[in-house]
């Protein structure tokens, strides 16, 4: 049901995106780091970022600031977006459905190196959220797709940043310490100090800088 309403949505979108991709070149896969490339630098558009060989790279991530160059970088984003949402969710968690309709996971109680649990065969861990406007929507429909049976409720558990606890046990960082243990969120305040760092209002950050804090926050 959901999923499949899901499925046919993107459809619509990636040929809605596509058409409007051919208006400027037609023809262009965006799926294809080469043609990317190939027309992108015809419009002077070459990323910094390089690949493994030296060329340069035409990731999503590469690609994100050269949005304001020219129209087809955000198509050509949005496209991508679309295809992955399509193979990794909406077709991909439908090769696991059923016969009684639902999904149902093996869950590993400790499946990844840090320790965490995971799940597989569908992986229900790493379900999209959005870190983006446009992603958020797709995200929320996702999630819009998951039912259970009348009588029973789906429960969402967090591991509550252990990592980022860990890291402040082991450091013994004074200022992360404050942060874990007076309550406040994490990843909020750290979005404040990034906005301070960066000349912004701390007091006016958003969600989504919230999110992007909680990504480097991790990656740190």
């Amino acid at each position: 049901g959901g999923l499949q309403l899901f499925a046919q949505y993107l459809e619509t979108e990636i040929k809605q995106v596509q058409a409007k991709i051919d208006g400027y070149k037609p023809g262009l896969n965006p799926e294809s780091p080469k043609q990317v490339g190939l027309y992108l630098s015809t419009l002077g558009i070459v990323p910094r970022r390089k690949t493994d060989t030296g060329q340069p790279s035409y990731s999503d991530d590469s690609l994100e600031e050269y949005k304001a160059k020219h129209p087809i970088v955000d198509l050509i984003l949005q496209h991508r977006e679309l295809i992955k949402q399509r193979g990794t969710y909406a077709i991909g968690y439908g090769h696991h459905l059923r016969s009684d309709g639902f999904v149902h996971p093996s869950y590993l109680p400790d499946g990844t190196e840090g320790g965490r649990a995971s799940s597989q065969d569908p992986n229900l861990f790493n379900v999209t959220k959005g870190r983006t406007e446009r992603k958020k929507k797709l995200a929320d429909m996702l999630r819009a797709c998951f039912k259970c049976p009348p009588g029973w409720e789906i429960v969402e558990v967090d591991a509550g940043q252990i990592e980022i606890r860990g890291a402040a046990h082991l450091s013994a960082d004074p200022a992360m310490h404050a942060m874990l243990t007076s309550g406040t969120d994490f990843h909020m305040a750290s979005a404040k100090k990034f906005a301070a760092a960066t000349g912004k209002d701390p007091e006016k950050v958003t969600d989504m800088d919230r999110e992007a804090a909680k990504t480097s926050n991790f990656a740190a």
